[in-house]
């Protein structure tokens, strides 16, 4: 079944009138080039399911614009001044939960949204239900609960791609868990580290395309030795977010598609650090998004 809206306290129902003040011809008329219009009717009849409305936030608003339109939004965090600086909401927004505040967002872009509203933190028990209602999962819970494992367990189960971004530095990163690649617990297992949280991470930057950039070279040590004292925040930038919604809304994209794309343990990776550098020794070159080149998947199972 796919989720229909539920409206909620937070938010007006949306009116016939709201509907029609952005007619989808208008648009998504700018994606001509590069999506038809078959691609576009398969991107908004497909859901995505977005556990944690953080990096979430800006990742189902890029999505919004680039043509999906069903999604369900589970989070029971509130937003606080100190997400405006990456995350997608406004400062009219401080208090309210985010997965109601990401709705209220996707919305302002595209009227006609399908959105299911899950006000709180969503526990093992809870995942199954969820995942079966969506075709696409973006797993961005906190990786200071092993529900983010749990996640992406019960869409293995349930035979459903996961996306999982993650913002490093200047630089954004993806890993794409189809059913097929390696599962989350292999990539954690095959990792260095004392805890869940520094072996993902770790084994993500052990697996940059062009090695570690010395920026980061620097904190690795800090991070792995960090204490509530030391390291009281993850250092986050909106550029970051950014750079990783992208990533991961063009993945979205291929997978609806029926592209390949690459898989776990592959990373796909742009550093704008890395990328906008250049030190005047180098041959002057255009430089993308790299990636490793192991494994690769066709689409929504």
């Amino acid at each position: 079944m796919r989720w229909k809206t539920r409206p909620n306290k937070t938010q007006p129902s949306r009116t016939a009138e709201s509907r029609r003040s952005v007619p989808p011809s208008l648009l998504y008329s700018r994606n001509w080039a590069f999506i038809d219009g078959e691609l576009q009717g398969r991107l908004a009849c497909s859901t995505i399911l977005t556990v944690g409305s953080g990096l979430g936030s800006v990742i189902v608003c890029l999505a919004a614009r680039t043509g999906f339109q069903r999604f369900i939004l589970a989070d029971g965090d509130v937003v606080e001044e100190s997400n405006l600086n990456r995350q997608a909401f406004i400062r009219g927004q401080i208090g309210v939960n985010k997965a109601s505040a990401t709705a209220a967002l996707i919305r302002s872009i595209a009227p006609a949204a399908e959105i299911r509203v899950v006000p709180e933190y969503v526990g093992k028990r809870g995942f199954g239900p969820l995942v079966e209602a969506a075709d696409l999962v973006v797993n961005t819970i906190d990786m200071d609960s092993m529900a983010f494992v749990e996640l992406n367990r019960a869409a293995r189960i349930a035979g459903k791609s996961v996306l999982f971004p993650i913002n490093i530095g200047w630089g954004g990163g993806l890993l794409v868990f189809s059913p097929q690649a390696m599962s989350l617990d292999e990539f954690i297992d095959k990792s260095p580290g004392t805890d869940v949280a520094t072996r993902v991470v770790v084994g993500i930057l052990d697996r940059l395309p062009q090695g570690l950039p010395p920026y980061l070279q620097e904190l690795l040590p800090k991070y792995s030795a960090r204490t509530d004292r030391s390291w009281p925040y993850d250092p986050q930038l909106g550029i970051a977010s950014h750079v990783t919604a992208a990533l991961a809304v063009r993945a979205a994209v291929a997978l609806v598609a029926g592209e390949p794309v690459r898989t776990a343990p592959d990373l796909i990776w742009c550093d704008t650090m890395t990328n906008v550098a250049f030190d005047g020794t180098a041959e002057r070159s255009i430089v993308g998004v790299t990636s490793t080149k192991t494994g690769a998947a066709n689409g929504i199972p």
